[in-house]
């Protein structure tokens, strides 16, 4: 069974399987669901399992949404130590709180670090936090990268009195301002922001589809997998 991409139609990611891969992820290779032995295509060639979205995927995704969020509020109040507190049984797997998980929070910060922190000192100066821009390598590469709105009156407050953001506070700030973004969110539908999720994910599937025949080939499944697995060990250092 071939993965389909968005050249023949939808690729083969439903929204059931997607809402799966949005629980506990604990490494690459675990995003890939296998299915019943493989079946030769008709073209001859064979598939080994969709392959699902990883952390670093959604870590950009959340944070494309945290820079959105920053056009529409760029000095907003963000009350410390509310963050995010949800039971992830009682929300959809498509919930953007329920998603905001402590890894992926982790991941986030570390994306922004790799390629903000420019003297490569372990925190942001106020210069360094104004030039940060999102990293389109997480998702799939291809586009520009996106900067952020956010004011120097937010850097000062979430900085502290020395005056720098260090990697924890970075993360505690992108849970502070979950429920800001949600709330953003909220004003698209459940099934909106769905297909907005689906989409993405798409997106990054076309991209291995070398040889553009509308299908992922065991190679180019591979290639997407060895990739990921990269990016996400280039982020965390594991």
């Amino acid at each position: 069974m071939a993965i389909k991409n968005r050249h023949t139609g939808s690729l083969l990611l439903s929204f059931a399987f997607l809402a799966a891969c949005q629980g506990p992820q604990k490494s690459q290779d675990e995003t890939v669901t296998r299915q019943e032995p493989a079946l030769e295509s008709a073209q001859g060639d064979a598939s080994e399992g969709v392959v699902g979205p990883d952390e670093a995927f959604f870590a950009a995704y959340y944070l494309e949404l945290v820079f959105r969020y920053s056009q529409e509020n760029p000095s907003p109040t963000v009350e410390p130590g509310i963050g995010v507190t949800v039971a992830p049984a009682t929300v959809s797997a498509f919930d953007y709180l329920a998603n905001f998980t402590d890894r992926r929070l982790q991941l986030m910060a570390q994306s922004l670090f790799a390629h903000g922190d420019a003297d490569r000192d372990g925190s942001f100066s106020e210069s360094e936090f104004a030039n940060l821009k999102l990293d389109p390598s997480l998702l799939g590469g291809g586009s520009d990268k996106v900067p952020h709105a956010f004011e120097s009156a937010l850097f000062a407050r979430v900085a502290g009195h020395d005056e720098l953001v260090q990697l924890d506070e970075c993360v505690d700030f992108l849970r502070d301002i979950g429920p800001a973004v949600r709330t953003m969110l909220d004003r698209s539908s459940a099934q909106d922001q769905r297909r907005l999720l689906v989409k993405s994910w798409e997106n990054v599937l076309g991209r291995y589809d070398t040889d553009q025949n509308g299908s992922l080939s065991l190679q180019e499944q591979r290639d997407l997998r060895k990739d990921r697995a990269l990016l996400i060990n280039r982020l965390t250092g594991e």
